[in-house]
């Protein structure tokens, strides 16, 4: 499956801060493009865009994120997917995993939330 708009939102949320947008690229096998992804005000954004364009999986966007050792990024990833199939998160037993995918997901909504409105407040 693809990730959502929204789930793309919130994973760069998460990169963007921190630069690590960087390193993923470079485990995706987009490393090449990385200055022209450092121009966009969102990289994790575009690279993304050119990730799916080029018929790239989440399954070897997850491996990546795994290898990071972003398992923030890779809760946001299982829990969007999980959400799209049409689960609640609590399917075969993975229950506790999903409810602290959504608890993390939440307070990323919220810390865009502040951002945004701190941004026209």
């Amino acid at each position: 499956g693809r990730l959502s708009y929204m789930a793309r939102q919130r994973l760069a949320y998460l990169l963007d801060r921190d630069q690590s947008w960087s390193r993923l690229s470079d485990l995706l096998g987009l490393g090449g493009l990385s200055i022209a992804f450092s121009l966009r005000q969102s990289p994790t954004q575009e690279l993304l865009m050119h990730y799916e364009l080029g018929d790239g999986t989440v399954e070897k966007l997850k491996a990546a994120l795994a290898t990071m050792q972003r398992l923030d990024a890779l809760g946001l990833v299982e829990q969007a997917l999980a959400e799209s199939a049409g689960f609640g998160g609590g399917a075969g037993g993975g229950g506790g995993a999903g409810s602290l995918a959504a608890s993390f997901s939440s307070a990323v909504d919220t810390g865009l939330l502040n951002e945004v409105q701190g941004l026209t407040g």
